[in-house]
C-alpha cells in the first residue's frame, strides 16, 4: 500500500512540475485589473493568424497592493498576453487592447516568472521580466517598438475613418501606415542581422511573418528552431515549400493560354465553375474584404458591370476571407456579379489565387469568350478599365 502511495505522489509531483507560475507587479497603473489571455504557442503559430483555428483561455485578475499571481497549466509552451484595461480602446463599437499596453510572453512548463509593469511618459507600458532569459530579452525588444505601435494604431484609426467617410486623406494615410509598419519591422530585422544564433531572432521572425521574414530566415542558425521556436521553423519550412509550388504554378500563367478552370462556392453554397461562363468576356477579380484598395475600386466596378453585363461577366474571388464576413460584405456592398470564395485552408496547389499566380490585391484577369487569358492587371489601374472599354466597343 505504501508503494502505491509513493507512486501516486511521484506522478502528482511530476504533473505539478508542469505548471508555470507568473507574478505581475505594477507601478502607476490607473486600474487594478489585469486581463490575461493564453494559448498553445505551436497551435497559434501554425494557425497563421486564424484565431478560429486554436483555442485561447481568458482570465481576469485583480491586483492586491500592486501584485497579482497566477498558475498556468503549461503542458507545452504557452503564448501569454497580459493586457491592462487602461489601454483598452474601441472603434465603431469594437473593443480591443492597444498593443502599446500589451505584454507578450512565451511561458514554458515549470517556469517561474516575474513581470514588472510601468507606464512610460510617451503613453506606452514597459515591462521588465525576470526568471527567463528568453522573456527578458523579448521584453527589452518589445519595449523598443511600443512608441511605433502607438503611431501605427493611431494612423490605422485615422485611415479607417478616412475610408469610411471617403476622405481624400486616405491615400496619404495608407502610405503613412506602410511607412510605420516598415519602421516596426526594421527593429526586428536589425536584431536578426546582429544576432543570428539567438532564439529571440526566431521571435522576431514570428512577429514579422513568413513573407517579410523569409530573407532573414535563410541566414539564421537553424539551431534557434530546435526548442520553443520549433513551430516557427516548421512555419517557415512550409512557407518556403509553398513558395516553390507557387513559382511552379506561375510558369503556367501567361496571356494566350487557357485560363485554369475552377469550382468555388457562392454565398448560397452553390458551386460555380469558370467553364460555365464560356461565350462571354469574363473578369476574374481577386480581392478581399480586408483590402482597402479593392473596396475603393468597387464603385467603378459596379458602373463597369452595369454598362456591359450583357457581354461581360465578373467573378469576384474573395481571398484571405472567412465565410461569414465575406457573405455580409457581398450583401452590404450589393455586388451583383458572381461572387465566390477561395478557401483560406486550401493547400497551395488547390488555391485558385495561387493557380493564377496572384501576388497582390486586387488582381484582375480578363478571360476571352474562348476561355483564354487575355490580359492580367495588378492593382487598381486605369489601364484595366481602358482595356475593357476597348474590348466592348
Amino acid at each position: 500500500m505504501k508503494h502505491l502511495v509513493w507512486i501516486w505522489a511521484v506522478v502528482w509531483m511530476a504533473a505539478c512540475s508542469k505548471e508555470a507560475r507568473l507574478t505581475v507587479v505594477a507601478e502607476g497603473l490607473e486600474n487594478d485589473t489585469l486581463f490575461v489571455e493564453y494559448c498553445n504557442f505551436e497551435e497559434r503559430v501554425m494557425a497563421r493568424g486564424d484565431k478560429s483555428a486554436y483555442q485561447s483561455v481568458n482570465d481576469t485578475l485583480l491586483f492586491e497592493e500592486g501584485r497579482v499571481e497566477m498558475v498556468l497549466p503549461a503542458l507545452d509552451a504557452l503564448f501569454v498576453s497580459l493586457n491592462s484595461p487602461a489601454y483598452r480602446d474601441s472603434e465603431q463599437e469594437r473593443m480591443f487592447f492597444h498593443p502599446a499596453g500589451r505584454i507578450e510572453l512565451l511561458v514554458q512548463p515549470g517556469e517561474v516568472l516575474e513581470v514588472a509593469l510601468k507606464p512610460q511618459q510617451h503613453g506606452h507600458l514597459a515591462a521588465k521580466v525576470s526568471g527567463s532569459e528568453l522573456n527578458s530579452g523579448i521584453a527589452r525588444l518589445d519595449n523598443q517598438v511600443r512608441s511605433v505601435q502607438i503611431d501605427m494604431v493611431a494612423t490605422g484609426f485615422a485611415l479607417n475613418e478616412a475610408l469610411r467617410t471617403k476622405s481624400d486623406k486616405a491615400d496619404s494615410l495608407r502610405n503613412r501606415t506602410m511607412d510605420i509598419r516598415a519602421a516596426l519591422h526594421s527593429v526586428y530585422a536589425e536584431y536578426m542581422k546582429a544576432n543570428l544564433e539567438s532564439e529571440i531572432s526566431a521571435y522576431c521572425l514570428y512577429q514579422m511573418g513568413p513573407r517579410r521574414g523569409e530573407k532573414y530566415y535563410n541566414n539564421l542558425d537553424k539551431k534557434v528552431f530546435k526548442g520553443v521556436f520549433r513551430p516557427v521553423g516548421r512555419m517557415m519550412e512550409r512557407y518556403v515549400e509553398d513558395q516553390a509550388t507557387r513559382a511552379e504554378l506561375k510558369t503556367a500563367i501567361a496571356e494566350g493560354v487557357d485560363a485554369p478552370d475552377f469550382a468555388l462556392k457562392d454565398p448560397q453554397g452553390k458551386s460555380v465553375t469558370l467553364a460555365s461562363l464560356r461565350g462571354k468576356w469574363v473578369v476574374i477579380d481577386f480581392w478581399g474584404t480586408w483590402c482597402s484598395w479593392c473596396i475603393k475600386g468597387m464603385p467603378r466596378m459596379k458602373q463597369l458591370y452595369r454598362e456591359n453585363r450583357n457581354r461581360l461577366e465578373i467573378v469576384g474571388v474573395a481571398c484571405g476571407d472567412k465565410q461569414e464576413p465575406w457573405q455580409k460584405a457581398v450583401k452590404a456592398m450589393n455586388l451583383e456579379w458572381v461572387n465566390v470564395i477561395d478557401p483560406m485552408d486550401a493547400p497551395v496547389e488547390e488555391s485558385v489565387a495561387a493557380r493564377y499566380a496572384v501576388e497582390g490585391y486586387p488582381t484582375k484577369v480578363i478571360v476571352d469568350p474562348e476561355g483564354k487569358i487575355h490580359k492580367i492587371f495588378k492593382g487598381e489601374s486605369a489601364e484595366f478599365y481602358d482595356e475593357i472599354k476597348r474590348l466592348m466597343e
